[in-house]
């Protein structure tokens, strides 16, 4: 999925990897081989704002990496709880170690 903005900058187009838009939230996955600040980065300084005003709900990331250089941050086995758990409960970043 492709989407327009304009911002500061100018005219600008992103592309999230996984973006799942459910009922009462969004979830944006950030996909890469290795553990990296690039994707936090990205789902937050691009892809929330931009989403936020497509849908008008809460943003949840999650970095999704196959290989970990560092502790990851909120780790998660899947994304089942993400796309059921309160609100109220849930942070708003977490790290997924894709394993094969």
């Amino acid at each position: 999925m492709w989407l327009e903005y304009e911002d500061d900058n100018g005219y600008g187009m992103c592309s999230p990897d996984i973006v799942l838009d459910l009922e009462d939230r969004i979830l944006v996955l950030e996909c890469k081989l290795t553990q990296t600040e690039t994707a936090r980065l990205q789902i937050f300084q691009l892809y929330a704002p931009v989403l936020s005003r497509c849908w008008n709900k809460p943003i949840v990331g999650v970095g999704v990496f196959r290989n970990l250089i560092s502790k990851a941050e909120n780790p998660v086995l899947n994304i089942e709880h993400l796309c059921k758990a309160p609100l109220e409960e849930l942070d708003t970043y977490y790290t997924l170690h894709w394993t094969i």
